[in-house]
């Protein structure tokens, strides 16, 4: 059976009361009920106990917990404009992912297409045995683009340092450009500049 069937109903043993069940698994001792999440993957033995001192009996049956390891991958963080992203680090392969944004079943997210915000993705896998299913999720976040805006510096003088204050709302690395071949990536720089002009 699924290790995610929820918990089964044993049945077929005799007597049907009176007896316990013991083993991996066994939730209900009693009624016989079993979870396969509790008992996890594999060949999972199962007791089944009637009587007291010399008058004991037992027999023993096997159930099987397919479980197969199953991870999405870490979650992802983009822009929306960047380009379709092809999701990797998912296991096992050969499973279909589904969710806002996804424009292939193998594992392929564009960010317009699913906007800006929080998305789960999620990704599925069909054991091709008993065709078990096993599903995983990720978180993808979709940044707006930035926006940037800072305060205009006033006239200056040549070799007087100026300051630039960054007052863009997003959070994203900053890359200043001076106009003289001069750059930066703090926040809020100061540049200075050696020559007059208009830049």
């Amino acid at each position: 059976i699924c290790i995610n069937l929820g918990v089964l109903q044993l049945s077929g043993f005799i007597p049907v009361s009176g007896g316990t069940w013991s083993g991996s698994g066994i939730s209900n001792a009693s009624t016989g009920v079993f979870n396969p999440e509790i008992a996890g993957g594999g060949l999972q033995p199962l007791v089944y106990t009637f009587g007291t001192g010399n008058c004991q009996v037992w027999d023993t049956t096997s159930i099987y917990v397919i479980s197969v390891p199953i991870d999405a991958g870490p979650d992802k963080v983009t822009c929306l404009n960047d380009a379709p992203l092809t999701l990797t680090g998912f296991q096992p392969s050969g499973g279909v992912w589904s969710g806002s944004g996804i424009i292939q079943s193998s594992g392929v997210f564009k960010a317009s297409a699913a906007g800006v915000g929080t998305h789960t993705l999620r990704y599925q896998y069909n054991d091709p045995i008993l065709d078990c299913i096993f599903k995983d999720s990720i978180q993808v976040i979709v940044n707006p683009m930035p926006e940037s805006n800072f305060a205009q510096p006033s006239n200056s003088c040549i070799d007087v340092q100026i300051p630039f204050l960054n007052q863009s709302a997003s959070t994203f690395m900053p890359f200043w450009n001076f106009g003289d071949g001069g750059t930066s990536t703090l926040s809020s720089p100061m540049h200075t500049y050696s020559d007059t002009g208009t830049y």
